[in-house]
């Protein structure tokens, strides 16, 4: 390890590297002028991609932006287009997944450069129509993923200045607002925008489903949840039908992301809001052509497999699944075609256009236009990566698009509450109940009690009406019907460190004589009822030390406020930045144990940790989504040794790993030892025939394998 890391004590800022300024001066003096009659557009996009040249993708973003200023001053009437070029340039550094410990950095100082120019003057935005100008800021703020929040509002404000009436500006700032943690700011916003359309479906239907990402206490997310509940009622008890043909892709785009948080039912929420949508927008189940139970019935042939990818693409959902399709799709049984949102280029989207024998780009501002696209595929079978994270997909999820239509359960693991999708893929090792695995190796569990499965929503039935009671009085959580494999359902490819060399402490900022747990989740993991797992395990290991990542630091505050929590305890909470995958894993192998959040779980930080051979300590029995962790303790036998029953044992457990180093280390040597089941070539050709024979089987038509 060459890099030295920078963490943050109790809620002091952390640095990281500055960009080199030289690098603006060597693109700046790279520029040619644009030829003859060529097309400016073409141009620009050719700077931005231009592989010939040996240039960082930082250097040659600048390139492209440069001459996009160049172009906008001297007016070619296509300035929207210039811009959307501009922002696709500064997606190859700030692209999610290609994110490194410097391109956050890069991203901001593009970010920062096209703000002076901007407001520089040269371009003399004032003599532009006011719409073209709030077009350009707005696409700006919404354009690139990992764009700096400061810059982000700023680009908002600016856009509001040339056309504050403009909806989507307001939407975008107030979705901002309420995302980082100004609740209040938003809903006053949203308010005063109704206060002059009152009948505006896409803030009314916003204004209900406003969720702060971050609850101070477990007593608000309780009344967040009513609060949600309530107005959803209330919506749908006084609006009628809605005649008008309006699009939710051109009046909301944004998805309730912070409801599963909250640590209650889903299923409620969702149909609430799926139904709300039905009504205010009829487009969405209106005109959509049913295939039928028929299908398409080509008799012989590979089944014709469509993928709906999610704008992320290549975060969680991509991850847990790219490696199952790219063996489906080299094979000869599963014909798969690609479906993806305009801009998407990432590792994942690359490799699903290799194998696709098709790839249809979505039109994001179209629902129907994609709907038709879909349609005219003619899928036999339908499976969206992620549905509910992302508006574009989430839409067109209301229509029948293929004979049978299928949710990823890993990618974005709640149910979607739409009646228009068949089935939930989940596998037998995710489910609470004890029983599955491959054995307990040779550890022995704490505790020979059977799971104990909490009612978490007892309180709002009443609230709620909820009458889709099982028997026993269980209560199902998916409008879908769940399909349970043997299988994990999913494989992450084996995560690699590059880096020669053994990382020290020393390397990250850390100091030597501590035990370090992770748990490395983003901010709004970090529920209210967790707390007392963070305080059990620095009041019963007075060496630990746990490691949050930076946006956790909001945090401190209600830490103070919770009973128990010392100031000495709050000291050994330490924040660390976002780093390189390469990086995050020499970390994980300097710590004794990762943390599993409740009630939301972890997928893809489980696999990581597990790749370095850290133990992962969970409590399935709080966690009110798919159980991906507890799978993969069972898959390697170590759930009776890391699945606790309750918190205290939960904390017992994770005391123990740092406590006790014999004990810790026997448990990482069984981890090494029997890793291959998870990231083994047996393990993903279990998975990816499960699949495939599923697939076949749910069209109705037999594989005969040779």
């Amino acid at each position: 390890m060459k890099k030295k890391m920078s963490m943050s004590k109790s809620g002091v800022s952390g640095s990281m590297p500055m960009l080199a300024a030289h690098l603006f001066l060597i693109v700046l003096g790279a520029l040619q002028p644009l030829q003859g009659g060529a097309d400016p557009i073409l141009y620009l996009r050719g700077l931005c991609h231009d592989k010939s040249q040996d240039l960082p993708p930082l250097s040659l973003s600048l390139q492209g932006l440069s001459e996009g200023f160049r172009m906008l001053r001297e007016g070619h009437g296509r300035e929207i287009e210039v811009v959307r070029e501009m922002i696709l340039c500064m997606n190859k550094v700030c692209s999610p997944l290609e994110v490194s410990t410097f391109s956050i950095h890069d991203c901001n100082s593009l970010a920062d450069f096209m703000t002076k120019d901007f407001e520089d003057s040269p371009l003399e935005l004032e003599k532009l129509n006011p719409l073209v100008v709030a077009s350009v800021y707005n696409d700006l703020a919404t354009g690139v993923p990992s764009l700096g929040i400061d810059f982000k509002e700023s680009f908002l404000r600016l856009a509001l200045k040339y056309r504050k009436e403009e909806r989507v500006i307001v939407k975008n700032l107030g979705y901002l607002l309420e995302q980082t943690g100004r609740h209040g700011e938003a809903e006053a916003m949203y308010r005063d925008a109704l206060s002059t359309r009152p009948a505006d479906p896409g803030l009314n239907l916003i204004v209900a489903s406003m969720c702060p990402p971050h609850h101070m206490s477990v007593e608000a997310t309780s009344r967040t949840y009513e609060r949600i509940v309530s107005r959803f009622h209330q919506l749908l008890s006084t609006v009628s039908h809605n005649s008008m043909k309006m699009d939710p892709a051109t009046e909301i785009g944004q998805m309730p992301i912070g409801w599963p948080y909250l640590g209650y039912a889903l299923r409620p929420l969702n149909e609430l809001l799926g139904r709300t949508y039905s009504l205010f927008f009829p487009m969405l189940t209106e005109g959509v052509i049913d295939v039928g139970p028929e299908g398409y019935r080509r008799g012989g042939g590979a089944v014709r497999l469509g993928i709906v990818a999610e704008s992320i693409g290549n975060t969680s959902p991509g991850q847990l699944i790219d490696a199952v399709l790219e063996r489906l799709g080299k094979g000869n049984n599963i014909e798969i075609i690609f479906f993806k949102p305009p801009g998407l280029d990432t590792e994942f989207s690359r490799m699903m256009d290799s194998v696709a024998s098709a790839t249809y780009t979505l039109k994001m501002y179209s629902t129907a236009t994609s709907q038709e696209m879909i349609k005219s595929a003619e899928c036999d079978v339908l499976l969206y990566l992620a549905l509910g994270m992302s508006p574009s997909t989430y839409y067109l999820s209301f229509g029948r698009l293929a004979p049978v239509q299928a949710v990823f359960g890993h990618g974005h693991p709640i149910t979607s509450g739409q009646p228009s999708i068949d089935y939930f893929i989940s596998s037998d090792m995710f489910q609470l109940e004890e029983g599955g695995g491959v054995g307990n190796g040779d550890f022995e569990g704490y505790s020979s009690a059977p799971y104990e499965v909490v009612e978490v929503d007892e309180l709002k039935r009443a609230a709620l009406g909820i009458t889709h009671l099982q028997g026993g009085g269980g209560y199902s959580a998916f409008t879908e019907q769940l399909v349970v494999f043997d299988s994990l359902t999913v494989h992450l490819r084996p995560p690699t460190i590059g880096d020669a060399g053994a990382a020290t402490v020393q390397d990250f900022g850390l100091e030597e004589g501590w035990d370090y747990y992770a748990c490395l989740q983003y901010s709004k993991k970090l529920h209210p009822d967790f707390d007392g797992i963070i305080r059990g395990i620095l009041k019963g290991n007075k060496r630990a030390k746990i490691l949050l990542l930076e946006g956790a630091k909001i945090f401190t505050d209600r830490f103070r406020n919770e009973l128990g929590f010392t100031e000495e305890m709050i000291s050994r909470l330490l924040f660390v930045p976002r780093m390189a995958r390469d990086d995050l894993l020499h970390l994980l192998q300097l710590c004794v144990a990762f943390l599993g959040t409740y009630p939301w779980g972890e997928g893809v930080t489980a696999f990581e940790a597990l790749s370095v051979d850290l133990p992962v300590v969970v409590l399935p029995r709080k966690i009110v989504v798919e159980q991906l962790a507890l799978g993969q303790l069972r898959v390697l036998g170590l759930e009776k040794t890391l699945a606790a029953r309750g918190e205290e044992e939960y904390v017992e457990i994770a005391c123990r790993l740092g406590r006790n180093e014999e004990f810790r280390k026997g448990i990482k040597g069984w981890i090494k030892a029997h890793k291959w089941r998870l990231f083994g070539e047996e393990a993903l050709e279990e998975v990816a025939t499960e699949w495939e024979g599923w697939f076949w089987r749910v069209v109705g038509r037999v594989l005969v394998r040779e």
